[in-house]
């Protein structure tokens, strides 16, 4: 024990002495140090990654992999320090130069990874140091990143200031990827007006430019509001423009997730042989593409053509596996909806203590979103605790929920819940829920 407090003084001390020897230096020494650092990672690294080019603005290209991007946080860490340092100086916009090629390559390299969290935040750091049109593209794909959380609000904030650049500079591209990021929170937040006219803008800005990939994206948005009004014929050709956009470009991510949707909209139209086929085609290919988040998404979607067709168990089954994929890579919403699943079979099994176990999941999976979902979750939790005599906690659940609710505008689903409150409460012989 003493060699090891010994060994961590002697760390504290290092530490301390290397920042106090920092910041004796000059402000122009410390530029040159810095610059010197960033110029010696790269060269040990492979030297200058390739400028993003074309995959900058598309979102359709692959990332490329270099060997510099296992450095490039700490690349564009020693790029912004120097161009800090050295104020006006001409050496301070090149060095930016570099700071905002390595932040746009690590964000492009953790976004692949699906690692949401780290990819907004380098989004938006990249975004303060470029000029439009790139700003609004970094903050769109913040926003993506974001909505990818659950994080709904953070989004539209940043689609919104995305918007606002785009359209000054102007950019058409630009602003049609901002409409789409502002759509897909409107459609996720049942805005649906707001989402329809978005949704239309963001399709025909795509279209006037020739933008590919957020004509798709538009149209893929599009058709899942159509087949959620009841117009599945429109929505399949909306789907199918999408995925054949999609498939042209190379994207194979996008045009699997088309695929999953073809799958829905055929057990929507009564066909579920055809739907289950489609789906596990899909979960076959997203597995042998190691696509993970598709993978999940395709396990949950063939679990729910087994229930429909009475297949419980193999269902369950499904379940717990897109359960372990999606919590293996940190997608909150797929984890929530999988508990949420199993709540619902448990309590068609009449397991009380199973159900309300599964939606205390489902609520903790989503606690820190602020999806529609999370509310639906909480009333529904609210009434497994009454049926378990625990009232306190169904309470505060219950109170939770309303509230939520109420802020949204969401009155039929608020009715909903209130009704299903009633009749708990009745047939448990409880007063109502306050």
């Amino acid at each position: 024990m003493a060699e090891i407090a010994a060994e961590l003084a002697y760390l504290f001390r290092h530490a301390l002495l290397r920042d106090t020897a920092y910041q004796l230096q000059l402000p122009g020494e410390r530029a040159r140090l810095h610059a010197l650092a960033f110029q010696l990672i790269e060269q040990a690294f492979g030297g200058r990654a390739p400028e993003p080019g074309v995959e900058w603005r598309d979102a359709s290209e692959p990332y490329r992999e270099h060997a510099a991007d296992a450095m490039a946080v700490e690349l564009a860490h020693h790029a912004l320090c120097a161009a800090e340092q050295e104020g006006t100086a001409a050496g301070a916009a090149d060095q930016r130069l570099g700071a905002v090629l390595y932040l746009t390559r690590a964000a492009r390299r953790t976004e692949q990874a699906l690692q949401f969290k780290h990819a907004q935040e380098l989004w938006m750091h990249a975004s303060r140091w470029m000029l439009s049109p790139g700003q609004a593209d970094a903050l769109c794909k913040a926003a993506h990143a974001a909505y990818q959380r659950g994080l709904l609000a953070v989004s539209q904030e940043l689609a919104s200031q995305a918007l606002v650049i785009a359209r000054a500079a102007p950019d058409a591209r630009a602003t049609g990827a901002a409409l789409n990021a502002l759509a897909a929170v409107a459609l996720r937040e049942h805005k649906l007006d707001e989402f329809t006219r978005l949704g239309e803008e963001a399709l025909q800005v795509a279209r006037s430019c020739g933008d590919r990939y957020n004509e798709a994206a538009a149209c893929s948005k599009l058709a899942n509001h159509y087949v959620g009004q009841g117009h599945y014929e429109r929505g399949r050709q909306l789907n199918q423009h999408a995925a054949a956009l999609f498939t042209t470009m190379g994207n194979r991510r996008a045009a699997l997730s088309i695929v999953i949707n073809l799958g829905n909209l055929d057990m929507m139209n009564g066909e579920p042989a055809i739907a289950e086929e489609r789906l596990r085609q899909a979960l076959k290919d997203s597995r042998a593409e190691n696509l993970r988040d598709l993978e999940a998404y395709a396990l949950w979607n063939v679990a729910k053509v087994l229930s429909s067709t009475s297949r419980t168990e193999e269902a369950v089954k499904l379940l717990y596996e897109c359960l372990s994929v999606a919590g293996a890579i940190g997608n909150a919403m797929v984890v929530g909806i999988g508990w949420r699943e199993l709540a619902h079979f448990r309590a068609a099994n009449g397991d009380a203590s199973g159900t309300e176990s599964c939606l205390a999941e489902a609520v903790a999976a989503l606690s820190e979103s602020d999806l529609p979902l999370l509310a639906t979750v909480r009333w529904e939790h609210a009434l497994s605790l009454l049926q378990l005599g625990r009232r306190v906690d169904a309470v505060g659940a219950w109170q939770l929920a309303v509230a939520s609710l109420q802020r949204a505008e969401r009155n039929d689903e608020l009715q909903q819940s209130r009704r299903r409150m009633l009749d708990t409460c009745a047939r448990l012989g409880e007063p109502p829920l306050a």
